[in-house]
């Protein structure tokens, strides 16, 4: 458990941190067509969303590298990341309980 706790920390963190760069890059490049001003709260933009479905197996291997990419090609300026749902991503004891089985044990 505590391995995917981490793994999935560690996701997390990656994605949080790619989106402050994209948005440090964003501030620095020239004003988006999307947006007129660039100091707008978040409620007052257009709202650019990118949603990715975790699939059992892309819990062992995401590539976050390649999701921040698209994010940068696309300029989305929202991330939502669905995981979970009937499948856990963690260890659950629970005897209802759907383990990812491409995750490690432990």
């Amino acid at each position: 458990m505590k391995k995917q706790i981490i793994i999935t920390t560690a996701l997390i963190a990656i994605l949080l941190s790619a989106l402050s760069f994209i948005r440090q890059s964003a501030e620095k490049a020239a004003p988006s067509p999307f947006v007129e001003d660039s100091m707008k709260h978040w409620h007052e933009q257009p709202l650019r969303i990118l949603q990715t479905v975790l699939r059992e197996i892309d819990g062992k291997d995401y590539d976050a590298e390649s999701v921040i990419r698209h994010m940068k090609e696309t300029r989305s300026n929202v991330l939502v990341v669905n995981a979970g749902g009937i499948i856990d991503f963690f260890d659950n004891p629970l005897p209802a309980a759907t383990p990812n089985r491409f995750l490690e044990e432990g």
